[in-house]
């Protein structure tokens, strides 16, 4: 069953992200954390089960403590064989040019939305293909 992970500070958003996974008709888990740090820490203790990995990352950027950009800058140290299998989408309310440049640069983001997190978008996140060019060009 695929598994997605919501890494929002607000929770009313990761409760938006799972019930929008609901009404999409995606089969699936949504796992919310309102904490980058916490996030990365789970995925840190489930890397010897490859099988947990979620195969989708819904991420804020503007977060306290660590932000989107520094989770992303850890999870590209988490093993390869994993993080190059997940899609990574930066889902946000910031408006800033270059935060959506920024996130180019990371070969793991797949996509920049605005929140807040449509069916529709939803649908075209899961539709979305992992780009090979970006997942192999670490």
């Amino acid at each position: 069953m695929p598994r997605f992970l919501s890494i929002d500070d607000d929770e009313i958003f990761n409760f938006l992200n799972q019930r929008i996974l609901e009404l999409s008709g995606t089969l699936g888990k949504l796992q919310p954390f309102t904490s980058a740090r916490k996030a990365l820490d789970f995925l840190q203790a489930i890397t010897a089960q490859p099988d947990q990995w979620p195969e989708m990352i819904l991420l804020d950027i503007r977060m306290p403590g660590m932000d989107g950009f520094e989770f992303l800058d850890q999870f590209q140290q988490l093993p390869e064989e994993l993080t190059k299998k997940v899609k990574v989408f930066m889902l946000t309310s910031s408006i800033d040019e270059r935060d959506r440049s920024r996130a180019s640069t990371y070969p793991c983001v797949q996509g920049y939305y605005s929140k807040p997190l449509t069916e529709a978008v939803f649908k075209k996140m899961v539709d979305t293909p992992l780009t090979p060019s970006l997942t192999d060009s670490r």
